[in-house]
């Protein structure tokens, strides 16, 4: 009973102090299994590996970190009169940061010479993920959703992929079920512009709701590394498929004015509560970086990404009511999402590596 009350203090400590604790962690069963190294023939003769890998992504560039599953997933948006605009060509700026209560955890097991096993475990895990869309003209939308996340996973394959070794490939089948749900709040503003010699309307639009979608991926991801004393590098390719279901309950209240007349109630009044019974899509994820090794188990890599995001609804269903009248959702144009604005996009990655 006391040490399961021990466990329990461990586990809150961790939840607090997420990096400190992790990296601290990491670094004090490096040198512990050092040290049972040089003193248990046995278990230097096993020769398996034992990896954990802890991840955070970082922004470069005119992207923030890229898409991931849930980022994609939750752009899904009800068409508005903003982003419909004709002639105005839009691009998202996406940002994910991850508020869990503690990081996501990958850990594999060489159970052969060649072989690995991999599970990957997130409970109650937090997301933000704040998108700016920006149109040529001057528009914009300004996206925030905040999700709760329970995931699990396994990877299996030749391998794993060793940051630390000499040379290392990897060749691997993955395998997610995650569900994620949550709040978001959006602002779009359409300015005026001139057009045949008078000003056009503006447009201010306020939104809000819930999303919900259950999530199934398929990956399959190789690639190489090689490392040097204290310096190296690798290469990844990651072809992730998604398939999956999505619920959007939202309110959005937009107002159009003209220039010299503001009209302080709103023009046009949306409650939709819309899903998608099997939505269907893709990430292709190529990564190139360099390692640096700290101690002989411990090291970081960081790494500079390209990736094509796509996704379809495919077929929407429930109801929407704009200004009164009911409609029923039968088209799935009646969705807007990332990737029929980013066809593609760059970033980084930066990670702690260790093997025990």
């Amino acid at each position: 009973m006391d040490k399961f009350k021990s466990t329990q203090k461990c586990v809150r400590c961790t939840i607090r102090y997420p990096q400190m604790i992790l990296v601290f962690f990491c670094i004090t069963f490096s040198i512990y299994s050092k040290e049972k190294d040089s003193s248990d023939s046995s278990y230097l003769d096993s020769g398996l590996l034992k990896i954990l890998e802890i991840s955070a992504s970082s922004s470069v560039g005119n992207t923030r970190g890229g898409e991931n599953i849930g980022s994609l997933v939750s752009s899904l948006r009800q068409s508005n009169s903003i982003l419909s605009n004709e002639g105005e060509i839009f691009k998202d700026f996406q940002e994910s940061r991850e508020k869990g209560q503690y990081t996501k955890l990958s850990y594999s097991h060489q159970f052969t010479s060649s072989a690995f096993l991999g599970v990957k475990l997130s409970s109650n895990h937090r997301y933000e993920y704040d998108r700016n869309t920006l149109g040529n003209k001057g528009s914009f939308i300004q996206d925030r959703t905040f999700t709760k996340e329970n995931m699990v996973g396994f990877r299996i394959g030749y391998g794993p992929l060793d940051y630390l070794s000499s040379s290392s490939y990897e060749i691997s089948f993955g395998y997610e079920e995650s569900r994620q749900k949550g709040p978001y709040d959006l602002f779009g503003f359409k300015p005026p512009r001139i057009s045949s010699g008078q000003f056009t309307d503006v447009t201010v639009l306020k939104g809000n709701g819930t999303v919900d979608f259950r999530s199934k991926t398929y990956s399959l991801l190789f690639g190489g590394s090689w490392t040097g004393e204290y310096l190296g590098f690798y290469t990844l390719n990651d072809f992730q498929i998604i398939n999956g279901t999505y619920k959007l309950n939202s309110l959005s209240l937009s107002n159009t004015s003209t220039v010299d007349q503001f009209r302080p109630i709103p023009t046009n009044v949306s409650l939709a509560s819309l899903k998608i019974n099997n939505f269907s899509g893709f990430i292709y994820h190529f990564e190139l970086g360099v390692v640096i090794k700290i101690l002989e188990n411990i090291g970081f890599k960081i790494g500079y990404f390209a990736q094509i995001p796509y996704i379809n609804p495919n077929k929407a269903g429930g109801y929407y009511i704009e200004n009164g009248v009911i409609n029923e959702a039968e088209s799935s144009n009646i969705f807007t999402s990332a990737s029929s604005r980013n066809l593609f996009n760059t970033g980084t990655n930066f990670s702690l590596v260790t093997k025990f």
